[in-house]
């Protein structure tokens, strides 16, 4: 018998010289892997397995830590088979062995082999890498339903090729990838999977996408979906129906109700609650917080993307009516005049008015003449178009701030109060603008001739009217172009944002699915007869009533529908009421928060006010005879404040006396001899 045979087993490892190699090869005291200070830490990364194709490459990295402290020292790389994979000195493994200088990595033999670093005398756990031809594709099996309900699971197969061979169980564990981990949960862990098998978990609704991953390949991805929102409905939870009332200061919570595509009752996390009017009372998380006396319609809405992820909207099928009393609380209407444009040194004012009090407060000299004006419905905004771009105020900081918008008018401001939109239709070529005050940014639009625009209520929707054109514009779609049946007048969307609606000449109001923006299709309506031509639409609060206003008529559009789905279901129905006030073209509508008033501003030296519930109409003059310009009503909808051709401000009482009861002095303009009417009037919630 030799020296060596002598020396038992570990004979072979002596010749690697250092200790520790003895503990990696599971001889002597290192075996235990202690390097007799407890206290020293070898973390080896990738672990605890990794997975190479014949000839790559791989970087290991190690980090020594003493009582949690790293520490520098020299690390050693040590591989249990050097012929399967080897070491460069600063840990990039070679699946094969290493050339000269360790620049060419040859390929080798296929195989397992096991892993460590060393330093400070202390061993690393074992990482065990999977060293295999070269992967080309990996494929993963289909889903076998179409959806999968909330909770439930399925079990997804990947299969592992080079060429046209399965290496699948040479390549060692895969990694598996969610795209939206909100609507799969993956586990590669839980009892009875096979190998390279994942389990997924259906949670929030919505469509994503699942792919594995080995030796640095992404396989091809296929579909998962948690079964989307099918229908919603909500409660006030004290109340169990659709209706609250509740005192100025005072909370309540609501109850949703959410199916899914089969009839489950599910949770969801994503739903967006909306208030018709967040001056009177807020909803946040389905909770409801009653800010002003009036009336508001609270509901969610399932919104990609943070419902039904990927795939579409679903509205509420009703609102919960909230009705809020208590002393009024004191607001302010602005006004401005569009005088000052184009008239050398003219200054234009911004000038408040307190509803309380009824006088005008100081007066804030506008950067530059405005030609538009909206309010933000948050109340925290005012947008003004001007000759030198778009202004935004902001009542919190009491500033202007500027965005570079051309001399577009504003059209419209986002329920949210993030967006507005500014139509350009001087500038060769036309642009219109999408400003976001919330981001500081602007994306801009070669749509030539809009000159009408509408947000639905959840801010993710615009309609940009221009001639017989509707374009929709999307924060999650592509731009779309849709052709009308004649030239259109006025676009709003249902209350709930389920269906848009779109006012044509002639005759005509058309229909369109708020999830895909499609018109319905026949059985349904898709368009809608009116007696004469629809110049201005309106919501009501109730959810589920578009009123058009014609010369010297008014036409409440009811919409039956389930609003389940995408596209929903419905019929609409119109019913003409007359007003009785002689042929006049209506010029703005403003409808009282509670939804029981509609008041038309006209060519008319009066305010027309229709009663939805009796259609009963008043006509209130204003005193003396003067033509209204513009109007702003308060959330209690008590007082309406009316621009008029005089150059005052009328204040109306359209709740008890009906009547004007008296004249508010303004000077909008300075340093200028120009008429400057008070035809921009707007009331901050």
């Amino acid at each position: 018998m030799s020296r060596n045979s002598k020396l038992g087993p570990c004979a072979g490892a002596l010749v690697l010289i250092f200790a520790l190699s003895l503990s990696f090869l599971g001889c002597g005291k290192g075996s235990s892997g202690s390097s007799g200070n407890p206290s020293i830490t070898v973390t080896l990364t990738p672990s605890p397995t990794a997975s190479m194709n014949l000839g790559s490459t791989l970087q290991f990295n190690a980090t020594v830590t003493n009582n949690k402290t790293v520490i520098t020292t020299p690390i050693t790389f040590l591989t249990s088979n050097n012929r399967i994979l080897s070491f460069s000195p600063s840990g990039l493994a070679c699946a094969g062995s290493w050339g000269p200088n360790f620049i060419v990595c040859n390929p080798g033999a296929p195989g397992v082999v096991t892993v460590r670093a060393s330093g400070f005398g202390a061993p690393s756990p074992k990482t065990t890498v999977y060293v295999h031809p070269q992967v080309t594709n990996i494929t993963v099996n289909p889903t076998t339903s179409p959806c999968v309900p909330q909770n439930q699971t399925e079990v997804f197969q990947a299969t592992v090729f080079s060429g046209g061979t399965d290496i699948t169980p040479f390549v060692g564990p895969l990694t598996w990838s969610v795209m939206e981990p909100a609507v799969g949960k993956a586990s590669t862990t839980v009892s009875g999977l096979h190998a390279n098998q994942v389990q997924i978990t259906a949670a929030q609704p919505g469509l994503t996408h699942i792919f594995a991953n080995v030796s640095g390949l992404n396989g091809e991805s296929v579909s998962f979906e948690t079964c989307p929102v099918q229908s919603i409905s909500v409660l006030g939870s004290s109340t169990g129906t659709a209706s609250l009332s509740l005192q100025k200061g005072s909370s309540a919570t609501l109850t949703p109700a959410v199916t899914d595509t089969q009839g489950n009752v599910i949770s969801v996390t994503g739903l967006t609650w909306i208030s018709s009017s967040p001056g009177v009372a807020t909803t946040k998380s389905a909770s409801v917080t009653a800010v002003s006396p009036g009336g508001a319609a609270i509901f969610p809405v399932c919104a990609p993307p943070g419902c039904n992820v990927n795939l579409y909207e679903v509205y509420s099928s009703n609102v919960v009516k909230t009705t809020v009393t208590g002393s009024a609380v004191a607001g302010s209407v602005y006004v401005a005049s569009t005088g000052c444009l184009g008239v050398s040194g003219c200054k234009a004012s911004l000038i408040p008015i307190n509803t309380q009090t009824n006088t005008a407060g100081t007066a804030i000299t506008l950067p530059s003449p405005p030609n538009s004006l909206a309010v933000d419905p948050t109340g925290a905004k005012l947008y003004f178009g001007t000759a030198a771009g778009l202004q935004v105020l902001s009542f919190t900081a009491n500033t202007f701030t500027g965005f570079g918008t051309g001399t577009g008018k504003v059209l419209a401001a986002s329920p949210d109060g993030t967006q507005a939109i500014v139509s350009d239709t001087t500038s060769n070529p036309n642009i219109v603008y999408i400003v976001n005050s919330k981001s500081s940014t602007s994306t801009p639009l070669l749509l030539s001739g809009v000159t009408a625009a509408s947000f639905s209520p959840d801010s993710s929707t615009a309609y940009l009217l221009a001639g017989s054109s509707l374009y929709v514009y999307s924060t999650t779609r592509a731009l779309q172009t849709i052709n009308l049946p004649g030239p259109s007048s006025d676009a709003a969307f249902l209350v709930t944002g389920t269906f848009g609606f779109v006012g044509n000449t002639p005759t005509t109001v058309s229909l369109f699915d708020g999830c895909d923006n499609a018109p319905p299709q026949s059985p349904n309506t898709p368009t809608v007869t009116t007696n004469s031509d629809p110049l201005l639409l309106a919501a009501l609060p109730d959810g589920n009533t578009m009123a058009a206003i014609s010369s010297d008529e008014i036409t409440t559009i009811a919409v039956n529908t389930s609003a389940a789905g995408c596209p929903p279901p419905v019929t609409a129905s119109p019913t003409p009421h007359p007003l009785g006030q002689g042929n006049f073209t209506p010029k703005q509508v403003l409808v009282s928060s509670d939804g029981a008033q509609l008041y038309v501003i006209s060519d008319l030296n009066s305010v027309i006010i229709y009663d939805v519930a009796t259609n009963a109409v008043r006509a209130v003059a204003l005193n003396p005879s003067a033509t209204p310009l513009s109007a702003a009503l308060t959330l209690s909808g008590q007082d309406l404040y009316v621009g008029a051709s005089d150059g005052t401000i009328h204040h109306l009482d359209v709740s008890n006396s009906f009547s004007d009861l008296g004249r508010i002095s303004i000077s909008l303009c300075s340093n200028t001899t120009a008429s400057c009417p008070p035809n921009l009037v707007a009331l901050r919630p």
